[in-house]
């Protein structure tokens, strides 16, 4: 059997409600928080300490553009949202 490849999380808002998916990336055996943002420069530090995160942005496109994340969360308030959700999936289309 082989090893599951990592599967790397970003998670934007992370100073504030993304600090709460912690619990649920530790749980699952290959999924790992590498990137965070947060426009709270002066929490990310600690945010990104928090979630166990090697690279941290205060641009949202800047992570998208530069990690090598897998997949983002979203847990900025509800009208970013969808803006956010698009540019992911703009970034980082998926053969379906």
């Amino acid at each position: 059997m082989t090893e599951p490849e990592t599967l790397k999380i970003g998670i934007v808002g992370a100073a504030g409600r993304g600090a709460s998916f912690r619990a649920p990336f530790d749980a699952h055996p290959t999924a790992q928080i590498h990137a965070v943002c947060d426009i709270q420069e002066n929490a990310l530090s600690e945010a990104a300490r928090k979630l166990g995160a090697a690279e941290a942005y205060t641009d949202y496109e800047e992570m998208l553009d530069r990690s090598s994340v897998d997949a983002v969360v979203i847990g900025t308030p509800m009208h970013l949202h969808a803006p956010q959700t698009i540019m992911a999936g703009a970034a980082h289309p998926r053969p379906v």
